[in-house]
């Protein structure tokens, strides 16, 4: 009798180990990848479930695609990772790649399965899926979803650069004077444009959106006379850059002042041009010979004012400055306004801001001017305001820039 329960003990053991069910049992330690463990990298992209979301890339890159499998495991083991990649109406996978790594237990871990394409891919819809095992898994492990892309390995053309302001090979605006540049794509998929003022383009910089019509436009402000050049090339969803399109211009000499007042009359209450029109001393104003360079206005911070007839379209970008020497530098002081009665279009002031002499201001009301700066020039004064030198008296160049759209224009207002 013993040893019959012997020889059914053998028996039940055998059929144990021999059960075709054993194989069909994936590891249980290893997670099925899902949609949130899968990406790829060299071009980076998350996985697209559905093909109405697949992104465009261009996988026909140097070093070939990564996809990129994280899993968990309850043990340090070597964790296998085999990748399929197929057409989306495919009927076998086009490629099967397979990597190994060692994944630790204490934390997430991701196998990199790469790809080289030789012929290189042809452009299409595809899609990749991944499933992992270990030295326990058995031969029917599920596959992950799968993931879609849209595989765009064609250059869009080259941008078209036009400027009415600096015509291709022309002289256009001069210095001081700013101008636009419009860049045009003609493929449907283009996303925007890489440009620079110059010969090379810079690796990784910012890409000025496209326009609904396909196009962009960028200013420039030239700092000095002759040969320019603006170099573009468009950028479409898939990464794919064009040729360099290059263009070439000639910045004009720069235009001069509209209006410059030197205060070197000496008497009366005419201050001459030069150019521009002349000005009028008003009230507490008087001239004075001991300015920066030359001659100068004394005011007396009551009732003294120059006013002139000059009008400065605020719709444009425009710049005033003056040589100023203030008898207090501890409150806030006006240097020039263009405005009438209804109020100022623009000022340029000087704020000591709390008490703190040396800020300088540029305030037009509710808004300040672009650019504010506080720093000798050479040349001469162009208004002196204040009386003799005081205690925290200064001189120095007060000069605002103001961009347009900032504030209305107001025509026809005098200066004061």
């Amino acid at each position: 009798m013993l040893r019959r329960l012997v020889s059914c003990a053998a028996l039940v053991l055998v059929g144990l180990v021999n059960s075709p069910a054993v194989g069909a049992f994936a590891d249980p330690l290893l997670p099925v990848p899902t949609a949130a463990d899968l990406s790829t990298s060299n071009p980076s992209s998350s996985c697209a479930t559905s093909p109405d979301d697949a992104p465009f890339v261009n996988l026909n890159t140097i070093t070939g695609p990564v996809m990129n499998i994280r899993t968990t495991v309850a043990v340090t083991e070597v964790v296998t990772a085999t990748v399929e990649l197929w057409q989306r109406d495919g009927a076998a996978p086009l490629f099967t790649s397979t990597s190994s790594t060692v994944v630790s237990s204490t934390g997430p871990g991701t196998v990199r399965v790469g790809f080289r394409f030789d012929p290189p891919l042809a452009d299409g819809e595809y899609f990749w899926r991944a499933r992992v095992t270990d030295a326990e898994s058995g031969p029917e492990v599920p596959w992950s979803p799968s993931c879609y892309l849209n595989h765009d390995a064609t250059r869009p053309a080259a941008p078209v650069i036009s400027s009415t302001d600096f015509p291709s090979g022309q002289v256009g605006l001069g210095v001081g004077r700013k101008g636009t540049f419009r860049l045009a794509a003609s493929d449907a998929d283009v996303i925007g444009f890489e440009y620079t003022f110059g010969s090379i383009i810079p690796v990784g910089g910012p890409i000025l959106p496209v326009g609904p019509d396909g196009s962009a436009t960028i200013t420039f402000v030239p700092i000095e006379t002759g040969p320019g050049d603006v170099v573009a090339r468009t950028v479409d969803r898939a990464g794919n850059r064009s040729a360099q399109t290059e263009y070439h211009f000639f910045v004009g000499v720069a235009s001069g002042p509209a209006a410059v007042w030197h205060f070197d009359d000496g008497s009366g209450t005419v201050a001459a041009g030069d150019p521009g029109p002349a000005g009028t001393l008003t009230g507490g104003a008087a001239f004075s010979t001991d300015g920066k360079v030359g001659g100068a206005v004394r005011l007396d911070g009551t009732s003294g004012y120059v006013s002139t007839p000059l009008t400065l379209g605020t719709g444009t970008t425009f710049a005033v400055s003056a040589w100023v020497r203030l008898a207090d530098t501890r409150q806030d002081q006006p240097v020039l306004a263009e405005g009438d009665a209804s109020g100022d279009s623009f000022s340029l002031s000087y704020r000591a801001f709390g008490g703190q002499p040396g800020a300088r201001g540029v305030d037009p009301p509710g808004r300040c001017l672009r650019r504010v700066l506080a720093a000798p020039v050479r040349g001469r004064p162009r208004r002196r305001r204040g009386g003799a030198p005081g205690a925290g008296s200064r001189q120095g160049h007060r000069a605002g820039r103001q961009r347009p759209g900032r504030r209305r224009p107001f025509p026809g207002r005098r200066g004061r």
